[in-house]
């Protein structure tokens, strides 16, 4: 994929994941016209895939920049999801999220 997306000028030609600093959650290393709505679909995935009537608001809302709105909806998606998954108390979540916050 790494060259696909080189080739395409989605990435840059010197970029190694082993460079990679931070969350791709966070940060985007493509280059494409539309990455900002790429982004914010990301964060909003998890809703649209346990729902999908919820696609064509999703849609229509990513055109818009709602800046920490988008990040704010994907951390409480995530903590939902990974405290189903996991099993892990409400607590228990809020403990592990907080110590994973700085990789984010």
């Amino acid at each position: 994929m790494t060259a696909i997306a080189r080739e395409l000028g989605y990435l840059a030609k010197d970029y190694s994941i082993d460079e990679m600093q931070g969350s791709v959650f966070h940060h985007s290393f493509l280059k494409q016209p539309e990455i900002r709505e790429v982004a914010r679909i990301q964060k909003l995935f998890y809703i649209g895939a346990r729902n999908h009537k919820w696609i064509p608001l999703i849609r229509k809302i990513v055109r818009y920049n709602l800046g920490p709105i988008y990040t704010g909806i994907f951390f409480l998606t995530y903590f939902i999801r990974y405290m189903r998954e996991s099993g892990h108390s409400f607590f228990s979540t809020l403990i592990i999220g907080f110590k994973h916050l700085k990789n984010y």
